[in-house]
């Protein structure tokens, strides 16, 4: 069971680069570690470099950063790569000295133009269950009780609330068969 964030930048040549924000059982972290690095290696991962510079593992301990001297955590760590993707706000500049707000409308465009979600979470509860409750009144759900607390949760912008409820998945999305019916064309 692994969870956290993952957040996406674009290399400087457009490149698609993951940061990824895991908490996982210490037992684990050795199998995770490798997986993700034979999955970084797939594919031309005997090109120069891409053994150094491909994947990098590091364990976050919250405290001082020993580069900077300043707060150091996983909260912080996201948050900066989060901040990045959206608006650069709180971020002075980016890696190569650019205005860090000028650079996140160049992410965002990018993200745009190629479909790329910049920022999803990874295991826990579905955001797209949540966003689907949001949609769904009371009468729809008559004598589910299961799915009515949900639906008040989601509702009421309660995310904890909803994460006690759905952790690891327990509401899924149930799809309704269409095959038969046929829209205003005649078209299944």
């Amino acid at each position: 069971e692994v969870y956290g964030f993952r957040v996406v930048e674009p290399h400087h040549d457009g490149c698609p680069h993951w940061h990824l924000l895991l908490f996982m059982d210490a037992s684990v972290t050795g199998f995770v570690r490798s997986v993700l690095k034979s999955y970084a290696l797939e594919v031309d991962g005997s090109e120069a470099g891409a053994e150094k510079h491909r994947f990098k593992a590091e364990r976050i301990l919250t405290g001082t950063n020993p580069k900077t001297g300043g707060e150091y955590s996983a909260a912080g760590y996201i948050a900066k790569y989060i901040s990045k993707a959206i608006d650069g706000y709180g971020v002075d500049f980016d890696l190569f000295g650019n205005d860090a707000q000028a650079a996140s409308a160049r992410i965002e465009a990018w993200a745009s133009t190629w479909g790329i979600r910049q920022f999803q979470q990874i295991g826990g509860a579905s955001v797209t269950v949540w966003r689907e409750l949001r949609r769904l009144r009371d009468e729809e759900i008559k004598g589910c009780e299961v799915l009515e607390r949900a639906r008040a949760c989601a509702d009421a912008g309660d995310w904890a609330g909803y994460l006690q409820m759905n952790w690891n998945g327990q509401i899924d999305l149930l799809k309704k068969d269409v095959s038969s019916e046929r829209n205003q064309y005649g078209e299944p």
